[in-house]
C-alpha cells in the first residue's frame, strides 16, 4: 500500500508539473504608477476645490475619473517623505527626520559618507 500511495503522488506531481509547463501563461508584470505630490493637503487640487493652487496634470486625471480619496505618507513634510520613498525605510532609520538643510542639502548630523 505504501508504494501504491508512492506512485499516485508522484505521478499526480508529475501530470500537474506537465499541465502547468504546457499550458501556463507568461507571467505579466505589474501595473504600477507611482505620484509622489509635495506638500500637498486633501483638497489641495482644483477638482477639491482649491483655486490657489494649479495642478493641471493631477485636475486631468479628475477629469477622467481618477480621484484621490486616500492618502499615505512617511511624514508631514518633504525630505522625510521623500527619503522613505526612496530608501524603504521609515524616516528615523533613514537619517532624515527633519526637511533637509544645510551645505549639501543634508541635515548636519547626516554621516559623512552620504554628503560625497
Amino acid at each position: 500500500m505504501y508504494d501504491w500511495s508512492r506512485r499516485m503522488f508522484l505521478a499526480s506531481l508529475g501530470i500537474g508539473a506537465a499541465r502547468l509547463a504546457l499550458g501556463a501563461a507568461p507571467r505579466r508584470r505589474p501595473n504600477v504608477i507611482l505620484i509622489l505630490t509635495d506638500d500637498q493637503g486633501s483638497v489641495d487640487m482644483g477638482c477639491y476645490g482649491a483655486t490657489d493652487l494649479r495642478t493641471p496634470n493631477m485636475a486631468a486625471l479628475a477629469a477622467r475619473g481618477v480621484r484621490f480619496t486616500q492618502f499615505y505618507v512617511a511624514s508631514t513634510v518633504c525630505s522625510p517623505s521623500r527619503g522613505a520613498l526612496l530608501t524603504g525605510r521609515y524616516p528615523e532609520r533613514n537619517g532624515l527626520t527633519g526637511n533637509a538643510g544645510g551645505a549639501n542639502g543634508l541635515p548636519p548630523h547626516t554621516p559623512k559618507s552620504w554628503r560625497n
